[in-house]
């Protein structure tokens, strides 16, 4: 459930890094890593997800730190726990929609470019050395590591 969080932002970097066709290879590999590692409390998948994905669950007011600030009878309110949803899904839009994407000519542009070329990156931005420097890392540990 965690993986909803950042799973946004990180679709955006590998369809803007890589495009369309190795963003899709990418998602595959780090579902079946998840469902690999959660082979064994996979027993009943249909619970597991239930559980997992159960959104109407309560969180204990005693462990939060971020919302102390909130009283416990708000923290506890359905209303609450919904407007946090609402409020993170817009967030998330706002920045794909007027940040993320800026830089190369907006959301439109950046899926268009994607689709017509699926093996091309989707962005036209240029690659920062940092960054370009953490992509040649990882080239070379997977030919290192490589069988």
């Amino acid at each position: 459930m965690s993986a909803i969080l950042y799973l946004p932002g990180l679709l955006v970097i590998l369809f803007k890094r890589h495009g369309p066709a190795k963003t899709i290879r990418y998602i595959l590999t780090l579902a079946l890593t998840q469902v690999l590692v959660a082979r064994s409390f996979l027993q009943d998948p249909a619970s597991y997800f239930r559980g997992a994905f159960d959104l109407s669950r309560v969180f204990l007011y005693i462990w939060t730190v971020n919302w102390r600030f909130v009283d416990e009878r708000t923290f506890l309110s359905p209303a609450w726990a919904k407007g946090l949803l609402l409020g993170h899904v817009t967030v998330l839009i706002a920045f794909g929609l007027f940040r993320w994407c800026r830089s190369d000519g907006g959301v439109a542009k950046v899926l268009m470019r994607g689709w017509r070329r699926p093996t091309l990156p989707g962005s036209l931005v240029p690659v920062d050395p940092d960054c370009q420097s953490f992509y040649g890392f990882l080239d070379l540990c997977s030919l290192t590591c490589a069988p």
